[in-house]
């Protein structure tokens, strides 16, 4: 018997996952200091560019 997952039973397609993990660009070196909100959200633009 071939096991099908739920989600394919359920709409007849296969689940493709929208992410690219060959290059996992949501891994970010952590901040070591507090940073304010504007370099946070560079740091999350450049992040989204990869």
């Amino acid at each position: 018997m071939i096991e099908k997952s739920s989600f394919k039973v359920a709409t007849g397609v296969e689940l493709i996952l929208p992410l690219d993990i060959a290059e996992a660009s949501y891994l970010v070196e952590p901040p070591t200091i507090i940073i304010s909100t504007a370099e946070l959200i560079a740091k999350q633009s450049v992040a989204l560019q990869k």
